[in-house]
């Protein structure tokens, strides 16, 4: 039987998915292509069938919704709404953690770093957000290659550079951020110091490593 924190997450995948039409529908489901396989893709008819392909494959967590963000804010032509959506679930009111959307629906939030907590044997994932910014701010055309020694896919790089045309900064902050997600267990900053030198960017490297950001 499904925990009250999966339920939760459903109920906000709910509300999330009443508010996609058809056309925001097809750009997720283009940017999932490296996740859901072309014949799992033909059988998405609304959000819900995609938001369940993504939980079936670990992306959708009730403690880690960072994937679904990180696809909000690259698809649905800028739908504030639906990100501002998913922050209320994700920080909630820290008193009572009692949030209402608009449709009606309530649910009781639960911070992820409580919950990670609440786990044992499970230890917080590596926090490289500051890093993330650095590197847009300071790596400039070098990204392509350094994310390609990470290994994200041309195909994802491809389609950040059409969502976000001529800003070098946000495509390379968004191929970080979906590094991040895609290699849940292995993404480290020693890794990306390691992509940085391949590609000879030893002084960024070195910013990192000597937390000069």
């Amino acid at each position: 039987m499904d925990n009250k924190n999966d339920i939760e997450m459903r109920k906000l995948l709910v509300s999330i998915s009443s508010r996609i039409g058809p056309e925001d529908l097809k750009t997720m489901k283009f940017f999932c292509k490296e996740i859901i396989p072309a014949k799992h893709r033909e059988e998405i008819e609304t959000a819900v069938d995609l938001f369940e392909k993504l939980e079936e494959r670990g992306k959708l967590k009730p403690d880690d919704m960072s994937f679904l963000e990180l696809l909000l804010e690259n698809t649905c032509a800028g739908r504030t709404d639906l990100v501002e959506i998913l922050h209320k679930y994700k920080n909630g009111d820290r008193a009572n953690r009692n949030t209402t959307f608009s449709n009606g629906v309530k649910y009781e939030s639960v911070p992820r770093e409580e919950s990670a907590a609440n786990e044992e044997g499970v230890s917080e994932r590596e926090d490289l957000s500051s890093i993330f910014y650095f590197l847009a701010n300071n790596l400039g055309r070098d990204y392509l290659m350094v994310l390609r020694r990470l290994r994200v896919p041309d195909s994802i790089l491809d389609q950040l550079v059409e969502v976000h045309p001529r800003n070098v900064k946000e495509v390379t902050h968004q191929a970080f951020k979906y590094w991040y997600q895609s290699n849940y267990e292995t993404a480290s900053q020693e890794k990306i110091i390691q992509a940085l030198q391949a590609e000879k960017r030893y002084d960024l490297a070195s910013k990192i490593s000597q937390k000069d950001i």
